[in-house]
């Protein structure tokens, strides 16, 4: 896969994942987003090449990671959102 092709993918996948609001999805294994870049690309891509397009998109901290029980979950933040408790924005009256 050459640079061209692979820039192309990766802001199609940005795009698909914006328009998907891919946060509200929370977090998910590796393999719904690989398949999500497979669908988007029309199962052209061979293994290899989706974790590069997904590995561009973690290093550009537009995935973030969070580790559960020895498991690696992602979530897409494109925006940076920080994830506040509903609890907190209220000012509890006694």
């Amino acid at each position: 896969m050459n640079k061209e092709l692979r820039l192309k993918i990766i802001n199609l996948s940005i795009l698909f994942f914006n328009y998907r609001n891919a946060y509200n999805l929370g977090f998910q294994r590796y393999s719904i987003f690989r398949n999500m870049i497979r669908y988007i690309n029309g199962n052209n891509l061979t293994d290899k090449q989706v974790r590069i397009v997904f590995q561009t998109l973690l290093s550009n901290k537009y995935i973030e990671k969070n580790k559960k029980f020895g498991t690696i979950y992602y979530r897409w933040n494109y925006y940076n959102k920080i994830e506040t408790n509903f609890i907190d924005n209220f000012l509890l009256l006694k």
